[in-house]
């Protein structure tokens, strides 16, 4: 219940603002939209344990240890850059003049992202609900150190607890390793026409 928890949190929160980014940076004109974009996704180059120790500092000072919000900003760091560069290939493929002619119609650009732009893109968008609930779902290093209280353990955690409990047994530790891979399994085995098309969005512009 707390990895679900925290996923769906995480998947909320981040989708929708890489909806917002990844538009704002296929198709609005601002300035240093470009050094914003790069900056972002530096990001990617930046391991999770290297803003491990401020990241739990700040937590401890906000008193959020032991919460599910002392993963949130943590996951967003590390999961939105890649959603973000999906989502921005994915709008790259939308048509300007069809965006155009709405604007001509009379909608507004926020109305046009939501009612044209964002169906039209609709693989990044599932790709990105993906890559982020299993991100999320998968994540081990700042469950184990932002949730102490085993009341609070996200599935990734508690193998950790097993060993002690199990011992030598084996057998029962890589049945609960299955367990909690199998989630991920099954997503990706029906959602893999979707990654496919999404990873290959923004191949062709237009």
């Amino acid at each position: 219940m707390n990895s679900l928890v925290v996923a769906v949190m995480t998947v909320v929160v981040v989708v929708l603002l890489d909806v917002l980014a990844g538009f704002a940076f296929s198709k609005l004109d601002f300035p240093l939209k470009h050094f914003f974009f790069v900056f972002i996704l530096s990001a990617l180059l930046l391991p999770g344990a290297s803003i491990l120790v401020p990241i739990f500092q700040i937590n401890s000072r906000l008193g959020l240890i032991n919460t599910y919000l002392a993963l949130l900003g943590p996951y967003v760091v590390t999961i939105a850059p890649f959603n973000l560069l999906m989502m921005k290939n994915g709008f790259d493929e939308v048509p300007n003049s069809v965006l155009e002619a709405s604007l001509l119609d009379g909608c507004s650009a926020g109305h046009s992202m939501w009612s044209i732009a964002l169906p039209m893109c609709r693989p990044s968008l599932v790709m990105a609900f993906i890559w982020t609930m299993l991100s999320s779902w998968n994540e081990y290093l700042f469950a184990f150190v932002m949730l102490r209280k085993e009341s609070m353990m996200t599935i990734t955690v508690i193998p950790n607890k097993f060993q002690s409990m199990y011992g030598g047994r084996m057998g029962m530790l890589y049945s609960a390793l299955f367990l909690i891979l199998l989630p991920s399994i099954i997503v990706y085995f029906f959602m893999q026409k979707f990654i496919v098309v999404g990873l290959n969005a923004g191949s062709v512009k237009q």
